[in-house]
């Protein structure tokens, strides 16, 4: 008989299939593209035949699988169920079966797909604990995809919800899929109500105690409902989430005064954590809490949020800087156990709500610790059932005028096509006049639709297009001005386009991107020579900025001279087209902006890809300035910017902006883009089947 002799692999083999493994999970960032991904995953296959250690085998088999799976679902799926199932790993077929039903139409399709394929798949996996958690998962999003169809069976959700509580049941370790199904339970029946403009969060959080730290570490679950999320607050979210995860300083020093640079996991700053006092007395329908540690983290865009906290209570109070809306003070509380600034026991509740709700508003916002132990990793961990739950009285249009909630009214009649309605609720807006920001707000929108109406009457085919409230917040530092997007009001009006080359609309947003590439409008820094880098905030690469002399710009609008001209790449700025073709990588490319003095931005081009480009002009304006101020705000200053290729197609492809009123450092902003083909859709069809002749030629 020979001997079989396994073969000893050196370290260094392992070390190369680690980084190669790695390089496969971040292949579109390091590559730019899916080109050549076939073939690192086939060569990756053929090093895990070569290796001798079975438990090296099985980790780096299933990690490949999954990467693989994620990156191409169609090509790699069925690989990724194949390995999952040789080794029983039921949990990672469940996240597996989960991710595809996303990818399927309707919430009933969704659910039907985890009933009768993903679960009876399952229950061939080996019957252990990783099963038992395989089936809650699978279960709990079945129910919930349930849950948001149009009429949906609240018993036999909450059925499901039940059996999804007996798998979590066999689980002892920490789990917040097992406390968001306490809280789904919990919102069951709040949502059986069926109340005006429901809208709800069920999540639950997971915390890991580290090194006597409190840290952050995930939020499953899901929302859904009405354009009252406005007054939505994920607390403990905004509390330990914002920057590097820490709800407090991680060296513990609550020095009054004190402040830190908080670090991302790569490493890059991403706010400033300040201890803006230890003695601030709150006043809360709980109760008066003197001696509160009032903290900030302010976020690299300026945003700061802000906590206050009371030893052996918890959290008491959070705002948001930008957010109004979003104020919470804590109502009630039953602690248990647990000490410090955040105690941690099991049972132990809080329960908060906006201390300016209207009064025919319904307001449940409700966090329990249901577990403590051993998590993820063998880490301590902490898990919450987190219940919010915003509605409205049946009879509010009866009780109040108030305008938030007519506004929240009004998207969501847009949301539901209903946009003479919407324009209606409005008009209710104006007729109450019960306040200028308001009815300024509320005007900018009616004059949207009321032109939207014009074009409906005519029958002309829309493309996404929607009307906004947005504001514009002036920094200290070099004159930036901070500009968020939709804050205040959002309805969107239309639908998708189908050509390809409609994608250039989302070239006609020179706001948004000034934001989202450089954190501002403008920077006073922005001279001729001016150079700077900086890592993209959420995308993993590098934005380059560079200012050139602009010179002379002509537009609809007019001739403009000394103007400056702002550059921005961002990432690899010659992608290929399956990666950086659709909206969600425009963020990628080249952009170019051209302010001109007194005026603002008069001139964009934005390239993603080498597949498709826009070109963005300004065609009108009013501008009132102050000498040498090159991106003006003032009330009653407008900007209205057209793409030139889609414009000349037959299409109009306009953004507005208006500032419509403002005190201080703050201002409103109208916010619109207005998106249709000239024509029928029958025409609009038609113009499509003609270009597809001319290119086949």
């Amino acid at each position: 008989m020979t001997e079989t002799t396994m073969n000893t692999l050196p370290d260094s083999f392992a070390e190369a299939l680690e980084k190669k493994v790695q390089e496969l999970a971040n292949y579109r960032k390091l590559y730019g593209s899916n080109a050549g991904f076939d073939s690192a995953y086939k060569s990756i296959k053929e090093l895990i035949a070569n290796l001798s250690d079975r438990e090296d085998v099985e980790k780096y088999s299933l990690r490949s699988a999954g990467i693989a799976a994620r990156n191409d679902p169609e090509a790699y799926s069925d690989e990724a169920f194949s390995t999952y199932k040789k080794y029983g790993k039921s949990n990672d077929a469940a996240c597996l079966y989960v991710n595809l039903a996303w990818k399927l139409g309707s919430e009933q399709e969704k659910a039907d797909y985890l009933e009768n394929t993903a679960i009876p798949a399952l229950l061939e996996y080996p019957e252990d604990t990783d099963r038992q958690g395989g089936l809650g998962y699978l279960t709990f999003w079945q129910a919930s995809h349930l849950l948001r169809t149009d009429d949906p069976d609240y018993d036999r959700v909450n059925a499901l919800y039940d059996e999804a509580m007996e798998h979590y049941r066999h689980i002892t370790s920490v789990n917040a899929m097992y406390s968001n199904t306490i809280a789904a339970l919990k919102a069951l029946p709040h949502l059986r109500e069926k109340r005006p403009m429901t809208y709800f969060s069920i999540t639950g959080e997971s915390w890991w105690i580290t090194e006597g730290n409190l840290y952050y570490w995930s939020e499953p679950g899901f929302s859904g409902g009405s354009e009252l999320y406005r007054f939505h607050n994920p607390l403990f979210y905004f509390s330990g989430c914002v920057g590097d995860r820490y709800f407090f300083p991680r060296t513990a020093d609550l020095t009054e005064g004190a402040e830190e640079i908080m670090t991302a996991d790569d490493g890059h700053s991403c706010g400033i954590r300040r201890m803006v006092s230890t003695t601030e007395t709150v006043t809360t329908p709980a109760g008066v809490f003197e001696n509160c540690v009032h903290i900030d983290k302010e976020d690299t865009d300026g945003t700061v949020y802000s906590a206050w906290y009371k030893e052996g209570v918890g959290l008491v109070q959070a705002t948001v800087s930008n957010a109004p809306l979003k104020a919470k003070v804590l109502v009630s509380c039953e602690i248990k156990g647990g000490e410090g600034l955040l105690p941690l026991c099991v049972g132990n509740t809080w329960r908060y709500e906006n201390p300016e709700k209207p009064d025919v508003m319904v307001e449940v916002t409700e966090y329990i610790i249901e577990q403590m132990g051993k998590g993820n990793g063998d880490k301590d961990m902490v898990s919450l059932s987190c219940l919010d739950y915003i509605a409205l009285e049946p009879d509010w249009e009866m009780r109040t005028s108030d305008a938030t909630l007519l506004f929240s009214k009004a998207s969501d009649l847009c949301d539901a096509k209903r946009f003479s309605e919407a324009a209606d609720t409005l008009r209710a807006i104006v007729i109450a006049n019960s306040d200028r920001e308001s009815v300024d707000c509320a005007l900018s929108v009616l004059t949207y639709l009321e032109e939207k109406a014009q074009y409906d009457q005519a029958h002309w085919r829309f493309c996404p297009s929607s009307a906004n409230i947005s504001t514009l917040t002036l920094r200290q530092s070099h004159g930036c001005m901070t500009y968020d997007e939709c804050d205040v009001f959002y309805c969107d009006t239309g639908v998708w386009g189908s050509r390809g080359e409609e994608n250039r609309i989302f070239g006609v947003k020179p706001f948004r991107y000034l934001q989202s590439l450089t954190d501002t409008l403008w920077d006073d820094r922005w001279v001729a020579g001016y150079t700077e880098e900086h890592p993209h905030s959420w995308k993993n690469a590098i934005i380059k900025l560079a200012v050139t002399d602009g010179g002379r710009v002509e537009t609809p609008a007019g001739v403009f001279e000394s103007t400056v001209c702002l550059t921005v790449e961002a990432g690899d700025t010659d992608a290929p087209r399956d990666t950086d073709y659709f909206f969600r990588n425009t963020e990628m490319g080249t952009k170019r902006f051209w302010f001109a003095p007194g005026v603002g931005v008069v001139r964009f081009t934005c390239a993603w890809g080498r597949h498709i480009s826009s070109d963005c002009v300004l065609t009108a304006y009013r501008a009132v300035a102050a000498e040498g101020e090159m991106m003006p705000i003032h009330i009653g200053n407008t900007w209205q910017y057209d793409e030139v290729n889609l414009t000349a197609e037959g299409y109009i492809a306009r953004r507005d902006y208006r500032v419509l009123s403002g005190m201080g450092d703050r201002y409103l902003l109208g916010d619109h883009q207005m998106f249709t083909f000239k024509g029928t859709v029958e025409e609009y069809e038609a113009y499509k089947a003609k270009l597809a002749a001319e290119r086949a030629q």
